[in-house]
This record gives C-alpha cells, structure tokens and sequence, in this order.
C-alpha cells in the first residue's frame, strides 16, 4: 500500500461519522435506550447498532447498518435457518406476494436459510433523519411482524424466529422508551462479543461482519 494511501486512511478515520453521532444525538435527547453500538473500519466506516424486537411473544434480533456511503439498512433476523430444500418453493413464493404488498421493506431468504426483513434507509450526511429509524422499527415493522408472525408457521411448516435454549438466552431487559416515541416495546440486547457481554450475559449472536450478515452460534 502506498504511503499516501495509509495516510488518507489515517485522515478518515479522524473524520466524524456523521450519521451515526446524528443518530447517537438524538438517542441521548429522546432518552432512548436498547441499542450496543460497534464501530468497524471497513471502507465505509460502518457502524452498526445491535438490538432486538419483542413481537408475536418472540425475539428478532436487529441491526441498524449506518456508514459514509448513500445506503444505511435495518436488518430483523425473523427465523433462524427457517428454510430449508423442503419448504424453500413455497417460502419464496409467500415472500415474493409480501414484496409486492409492501414498499418500504422487503424480505430476503439468505444462502444458510435464514429467513430477514431487510429495510434500506438512503440518505447522505446531510438529509439523514435518526427519527425514521424509530419510526420505521416500533410504527412500522413491529405491527407487521406482530400480525405477520401468526401466519409464517403455516408457510414454513414450522415454528419461525430465534430459537435458543433458555441457560443461552440470558440478555439484558430494556424498555425502548423515549421522548416523543409512540408505543414504547419491550427489547432485549443481543450483546455481541464485548467487554459487557461477560457481565450482562449473552445472547448466542456472534459478532457480524460489517456487511450486516446475521451469524449464529451452532
């Protein structure tokens, strides 16, 4: 790598990463908590905020992607390896009529079979809004999962969501609450490996990569 290669990057990571302080700001001034935040030195800087969804009486665990390029992303894990060779036809057929209902998010079955709600947030430094955020996961996505959760077990021939044994599912309770957020909901961190994990427990999520893949402990 040439020297002034090291040294723009040493320049970057000097830079502020503007939609996650304007996301950090608005946490702090709403008082909202529930989130542990991760910071990766990839090329886009991406930070992502772990956390989880109490819906339908299950957990999905949640990603926030904020970084330097136009695209942030929410990511909901709604059904660990809920896919298999068996049922694939007729889950993709299901999610392909969901997509084409709803706009402002779509689901995806990745290549081990889990099964996410994937909802892009586009926006630079400047027309980043850290409310849609709240918005789009408690007055949106929740309510959807809490109707929709009652129908995928009939689809996948199956129970769906994160399925974990009672000794491994020890987290920390949290009320996501603030000021000004509608229906305040229940939340459970999934603390990644970090140096709180230890004390406040774990739930079995290992660390993610920066591309927001989900990736759970076997």
């Amino acid at each position: 790598m040439a020297i002034e290669n090291v040294g723009d990057q040493m320049n970057m990571g000097n830079q502020p990463r503007v939609k996650a302080e304007k996301f950090d700001a608005f946490m702090k001034e709403r008082e909202v908590s529930g989130f542990h935040k991760e910071e990766y030195d990839d090329q886009f800087r991406t930070v992502i905020y772990f956390s989880g969804l109490q819906t339908a009486g299950q957990q999905q665990f949640v990603q926030v992607l904020l970084n330097d390029s136009i695209y942030g992303m929410i990511k909901v894990l709604v059904g660990h390896k809920a896919v298999n060779e068996e049922n694939r036809g007729r889950v993709l057929e299901y999610l392909n009529q969901l997509n084409q209902r709803f706009g402002a998010f779509k689901y995806i079955v990745t290549p081990d079979g889990n099964l996410e709600l994937d909802c892009s947030l586009i926006a630079n430094d400047e027309t980043f809004d850290p409310e849609v955020i709240m918005v789009m996961l408690l007055n949106v996505i929740q309510p959807h999962l809490e109707s929709e959760l009652l129908r995928l077990p009939a689809v996948v021939g199956g129970p769906v969501g994160v399925h974990v044994g009672e000794e491994e599912a020890v987290c920390a309770k949290v009320m996501l609450s603030g000021k000004g957020i509608a229906n305040p909901s229940p939340i459970a961190i999934p603390w990644t490996h970090s140096p709180v994990a230890s004390k406040l427990g774990a739930l079995p999520l290992k660390q993610s990569r920066h591309d927001g893949e989900f990736h759970l402990m076997e």
